[in-house]
């Protein structure tokens, strides 16, 4: 699992300025539509699940952007997760 420090460190230096409110949807929606990001994920998900692989990639965009936590939000665009941390 590592190697999704790599993943989410990379795809947090895609943004410009401000990381908007929805970074971690954002993060998983980039690793969704790439596919070796995606490979990775699948991957970790087998070893792990998904629930320990998706609250670990929120703790890394928490801790790599260094934002605070918001609240929840139930609606998220990717399909990789069914809510996320909002933050700012």
């Amino acid at each position: 699992m590592d190697e999704l420090i790599g993943v989410v460190d990379y795809n947090l230096r895609t943004f410009r300025g401000r990381y908007p409110i929805d970074v971690t949807d954002q993060v998983f929606v980039a690793i969704e539509t790439n596919p070796s990001q995606l490979r990775l994920y699948k991957s970790a998900v087998k070893e792990k699940g998904q629930d320990v692989v998706n609250k670990r990639i929120g703790k890394l965009v928490k801790k790599l952007t260094g934002l605070n936590n918001l609240g929840r939000c139930n609606s998220p665009r990717s399909k990789l997760i069914k809510s996320y941390e909002k933050h700012g």
